[in-house]
């Protein structure tokens, strides 16, 4: 429940030098404020009074960011979650944004851009209330029927909103780990390289440290140009679906020693950019699903592009999905998958055979531009 102008805020980091000026400045700007060094504590106060945004340290000995969002959200599902880093790296903030978060914030904190994550939080907030207080109201009416309809599409309106703000951070943020860190990067081993040439032949353990700061520096530009692939594929809008897809199936045999075969037709498949975003993450979204539940030990995977249509069918060979699995309302990833093809228009079938594997089909009606119908 939103009680103030600002909202109300849960605050959680173990460090009290950062968590009371933190505070302190957010109080002075119009936000009820609860600060809390401990994970457990803080649910305990989430069980008992209602908050908009929880803003958490990633790192923290007693319970993790990661862990106490995921807890938190079990509690109260429309709570915004913000990430506090300041030791854990890039690819664990990301982490976080995967398992719910809404957005990270770097410390030391500048607070200018801390002012606007938390607007844009609050905003979200009051997005999800003001939709749930809709579904709450309009069962009690008397046009019941019609009005659950109107909600529902202002939903997958709000839904394909969000979808698309979403991919759009993906991408910024992409971008600039991909082009900030990656340049900076670059001239770090640039310098490293004049370094090791001013350097005499007869200093050794100067030369092995150089080489040693030059690898060290390689690795870390293949896990940037990972992180940054991770987020948005430069594929995907480089060369398009059909090499993002065989990318994607490539990284994840490599990841997880699944064979992944994929079959294109035709090969080079040309389409817009949003149907061509919601596919690639609907496979992306079933092949987590064969990882997480499956047991299999080969996906076959085909895109077809008819004249009509586009299908991409996703089969393994696991022990199958069943009737209870699919329906249930907790599947998220089913539930995401349903809701990207239905805002497209297409059609989705879950199949599970016991011992046998799952099938995925989506098929999404197009146009002669390849956009949708």
């Amino acid at each position: 429940m939103i009680e103030s102008k600002s909202g109300r805020l849960l605050i959680v980091d173990d460090d009290i030098e950062s968590i009371t000026p933190l505070c302190d400045l957010l109080s002075e700007s119009g936000y009820i404020v609860a600060g809390y060094t401990s994970g457990k504590d803080a649910i305990e106060a989430l069980k008992r009074h209602d908050f908009d945004l929880l803003l958490t340290d990633l790192v923290m000995p007693e319970m993790d960011g990661i862990a106490l969002l995921q807890a938190a959200l079990k509690i109260d599902p429309h709570l915004v979650g913000i990430i506090i880093t300041g030791q854990g790296t890039i690819q664990t903030a990301v982490e976080a944004m995967k398992v719910g978060a809404f957005d990270y914030v770097l410390k030391p904190f500048q607070f200018k851009i801390l002012r606007q994550i938390l607007s844009r939080a609050m905003e979200v907030r009051r997005l999800r209330i003001n939709n749930l207080k809709l579904l709450e109201d309009i069962t009690e009416g008397k046009q019941v029927e019609e009005e659950l309809k109107s909600s529902r599409e202002q939903l997958r309106n709000l839904s394909a909103h969000l979808q698309s703000i979403m991919e759009k951070e993906r991408m910024n943020i992409a971008r600039e780990i991909h082009d900030e860190l990656g340049q900076a990067l670059t001239v770090l081993k640039m310098d490293l390289f004049w370094l090791n040439n001013q350097l005499p032949k007869d200093q050794k353990l100067l030369l092995e440290k150089t080489k040693s700061m030059s690898e060290l520096i390689d690795k870390t530009v293949k896990t940037v140009q990972r992180i940054s692939a991770e987020l948005r594929p430069g594929l995907l809008d480089d060369l398009g679906l059909a090499a993002a897809i065989e990318w994607q199936a490539e990284e994840f045999q490599k990841r997880t020693g699944i064979e992944c075969e994929v079959i294109l037709d035709p090969e080079d498949i040309i389409l817009n950019q949003d149907i061509s975003t919601a596919i690639f993450r609907i496979f992306q979204e079933s092949l987590t699903n064969v990882f997480r539940h499956a047991d299999a030990t080969n996906v076959e995977v085909s895109l077809d592009e008819k004249t009509d249509r586009i299908v991409l069918e996703v089969r393994d060979n696991g022990k199958g999905i069943t009737e209870k699995q699919i329906s249930n309302p907790e599947s998220f990833g089913l539930i995401g998958i349903r809701e990207r093809v239905h805002l497209l228009g297409g059609d989705v079938k879950i199949i599970g055979i016991r011992d046998k594997g799952t099938t995925i089909t989506v098929a999404i009606p197009l146009n002669k531009n390849g956009k949708t119908l």
